[in-house]
């Protein structure tokens, strides 16, 4: 299962807390500055946006495109976990569907 050597490998990294608060601190000021401009693949958003609205995709798009940018890999590891971790809490997936 690939998710889960992924979780595992993430597990297993010694991060290092600079490094982390450096990067917190760049994607809270491009998110603050609203700098979230970028190309969105409009086929991956049309298929996600039934799952999140709009503006939440958008900003979750960005912040995955801002994770495949980054060369050092504890940052990618440390943000796509805690990407992944608030998936659930940010979508619709909580809201019961209707009786069809």
């Amino acid at each position: 299962m690939p998710l889960s050597v992924f979780i595992s490998n993430a597990k297993l990294i010694k991060y290092n807390k600079w490094h982390i608060e450096t990067a917190i601190n760049e994607i809270e000021n491009l998110l603050e500055k609203n700098n979230t401009n970028h190309r969105i693949n409009m086929r991956k958003k049309e298929l996600l946006i039934k799952f999140f609205r709009e503006d939440i995709l958008d900003d979750i798009l960005f912040i995955r495109k801002w994770i495949n940018d980054k060369d050092d890999e504890q940052i990618k590891y440390f943000f796509l976990t805690a990407l992944l971790s608030i998936l659930e809490d940010v979508s619709y997936t909580d809201i019961p569907t209707p009786n069809l």
